[in-house]
């Protein structure tokens, strides 16, 4: 069984186009996206395992003390592991949202035991598409994701887009520090560039 409870996808082509500046137009069958300059597409699998579509990163600092990279995944899940939000009331968005998170943490290496926290004022619908951002903890330390110190915090943007009884999901996320230092407008604007087809 696939890590979130659905069939191996086929192996799809993508079309890659260049764009200015180094950033590429990934096209599938599913979605759209533009990756950041400087991101590798690497094959399919990582995180999300098979259910994984695309999977792309900025690896130059990734041997660090952590270990974290600058990345971006697309995943479908099936619609049953991620309710839609009932509604498009905040208390519905942020079930939704906490959900999510709670999945992307099962995926983790930490295997959920530093839970996610969805950052306040970041959970909104767009376009059918639920949009918010969350803070992992990259070490179990005591308390919340909130009080760790940016060296040891992913912060990461989340989309998810329901339809066919399924889910799209996309995961752009770096470490706090590199987030703060320039990786987190590149990663939203990846994340903004999201569109399910």
């Amino acid at each position: 069984m696939c890590p979130l409870g659905t069939s191996p996808l086929p192996r799809r082509a993508f079309a890659a186009d260049a764009l200015a500046g180094g950033s590429r137009v990934v096209v599938d069958e599913r979605f759209s996206i533009t990756i950041p300059s400087g991101f590798v597409r690497l094959s399919r699998g990582g995180v999300g395992g098979s259910n994984t579509l695309l999977s792309a990163g900025d690896f130059r600092g990734a041997i660090r003390e952590t270990g974290a990279a600058t990345t971006l995944s697309v995943q479908r899940a099936n619609a049953s592991a991620v309710a839609a939000p009932q509604g498009d009331e905040a208390a519905a968005l942020t079930a939704a949202a906490n959900s999510l998170a709670s999945l992307r943490d099962e995926q983790s290496a930490l295997g959920g035991g530093c839970p996610s926290a969805v950052l306040p004022g970041t959970v909104d619908l767009r376009g059918g598409i639920l949009r918010f951002e969350m803070a992992t903890p990259l070490a179990c330390i005591p308390g919340s994701a909130a009080q760790a110190p940016n060296e040891l915090l992913r912060h990461t943007a989340v989309r998810a887009a329901w339809s066919g009884g399924g889910v799209l999901l996309l995961f752009a996320g770096a470490r706090q520090t590199e987030w703060l230092g320039g990786a987190g407008e590149a990663l939203t604007a990846a994340a903004d560039s999201f569109a399910p087809l």
